[in-house]
């Protein structure tokens, strides 16, 4: 009775395929694989020419229109009005080689964030410059330095 078993599974099994194609080849690995070898260095080559000197600004910016003229009396913060805060601004700008401001730094604060704040945002949208000029002829980037005074017109008297 077990050899009937043994055929009733076989008979269920799936067909199994048997080709005759050789097996993958091997690949032997050294196991003492040599050091690889590296160049012995020549003598040192001879010292390149010096490098040459970083370029120095020769002109500053110069200001297309007077920085103080940009600020004008309905330019003053509504906010510094209603509080009645004058005050001088130093600022720093960054001036690219096309002349625009590209940023803008309070150097000493009149005190009023409102007069400082509007300072530097008519500086970069109106200030304009001729640009730095290096030793070699080529306009750089270069930094200038100014203030302003705000400063509330007094009330005309009434004759």
């Amino acid at each position: 009775m077990s050899s009937w078993i043994a055929l009733a599974l076989l008979a269920q099994s799936p067909p199994v395929a048997v080709t005759n194609s050789p097996p993958p080849p091997i690949v032997a690995v050294p196991s003492n694989m040599a050091p690889p070898l590296y160049a012995i260095p020549g003598p040192a080559a001879p010292p390149g020419p010096p490098t040459p000197p970083l370029a120095t600004i020769v002109r500053q910016p110069q200001a297309r229109t007077p920085l103080r003229q940009l600020i004008k009396a309905e330019d003053y913060p509504a906010s510094a009005l209603a509080q009645r805060e004058e005050g001088r601004v130093a600022f720093l700008l960054d001036v690219g080689p096309d002349g625009r401001v590209y940023g803008c730094m309070i150097g000493h604060s009149s005190g009023s964030a409102a007069l400082d704040s509007a300072t530097c945002t008519i500086m970069r949208r109106r200030a304009r410059f001729t640009p730095a000029i290096d030793s070699q002829g080529m306009p750089v980037a270069a930094r200038v330095s100014s203030y302003f005074e705000w400063k509330l017109s007094e009330p005309a008297e009434r004759g």
